[in-house]
């Protein structure tokens, strides 16, 4: 507590520590300084002019913490409840075929060996869990966002994640007790900016990456593979990674276009050959699957990261 005397009345005013904080906090704002520590500082600098003050600082800095706390708090709960600026992202998504056919309980044990198996790729590739998003669950499917990382190019995607996940799909597939368990995916590689907020990622980029994986197209093209997985990547991706050399550009077709806000984007589709360990048939690896015509997407309508189809 502060004694001051009064000018005009010649009595001694009482100056609590509350009321020199917030006479620095006011002096803060009406100098378009809302940072609350600078605010602190002033207060500590005019406090050191009273006389008899120094005993009080601590008592001052106390409430000024307190109220920087609740401050802070109520800063991350609006920042919580209004999107962010967009970050780049290498988007990855994975889907289970037929899975609406499904009981529970064989889709819960698809479920835990889709993780089991992306887990595992991931792991041998490596991408470390630092250089991604956490895993977001779809239903019956996943979504990957990695982060910009020199060591995890978009062709470490294509060349390595991929056809380890296919890899391991056929391993799998092989030693399941019943056919119901067996696993099939549909993959898409694409990049752009996406968006956040407290619930999770969103935005454009993401709409298209899905738009490409669950057309009606590609579900085709998976159901007449023999192949467990089937990939569709972007015109990005094709473009700027596929057709640099970097990948062998002839198993990549043109297949699909979809339309997300009112624009075209086309998809081309890589449908990974069986490995000569697995049991299926060699008769397919001889001549390749016949990859499809491209054509629009039957559903012209753009679907968000978190819409389903069969």
């Amino acid at each position: 507590m502060v004694t001051r005397k009064n000018e005009e009345s010649a009595e001694p005013t009482t100056i609590t520590a509350k009321d020199l904080y917030n006479q620095a906090r006011q002096d803060a704002t009406e100098q378009g300084d809302y940072d609350v520590q600078a605010g602190l500082n002033r207060l500590s600098a005019w406090m050191r002019e009273e006389p008899n003050a120094g005993r009080n600082l601590r008592a001052v800095k106390s409430d000024a913490a307190a109220e920087t706390r609740g401050e802070r708090v109520r800063i991350a709960q609006l920042h919580g409840s209004r999107p962010s600026g967009p970050v780049y992202r290498s988007i990855v998504a994975i889907d289970l075929e037929g899975s609406t056919t499904r009981s529970s309980l064989v889709k819960a044990e698809q479920r835990r060996a889709m993780y089991d198996l992306l887990s595992r790729a991931l792991e041998a590739v490596p991408i470390a869990d630092s250089q991604r998003e956490q895993l977001t669950d779809r239903g019956d499917g996943v979504l990957l966002l990695i982060r910009p990382d020199d060591d995890v190019p978009k062709v470490v995607l294509l060349d390595r994640l991929i056809p380890l996940l296919a890899e391991l799909l056929t391993e799998y597939n092989a030693t399941v007790v019943s056919s119901a368990l067996r696993i099939r995916l549909r993959a898409v590689v694409h990049a752009g900016e996406v968006h956040s907020d407290s619930r999770g990622f969103f935005g454009e980029a993401i709409d298209i990456a899905i738009r490409l994986l669950e057309s009606s197209t590609v579900k085709r093209a998976l159901r007449e593979a023999e192949s467990p997985l089937v990939l569709v990547v972007s015109e990005d991706i094709y473009r700027g990674i596929v057709t640099q050399g970097y990948i062998d550009v002839g198993t990549y077709r043109p297949a699909v276009r979809v339309r997300v806000a009112d624009r075209q984007h086309r998809g081309w589709m890589n449908i990974s050959q069986p490995s000569p360990s697995s049991a299926l048939s060699e008769s397919n690896s001889a001549t390749g699957p016949r990859a499809p015509r491209e054509q629009p997407d039957s559903n012209p309508t753009s679907t968000s990261n978190s819409g389903r189809s069969a």
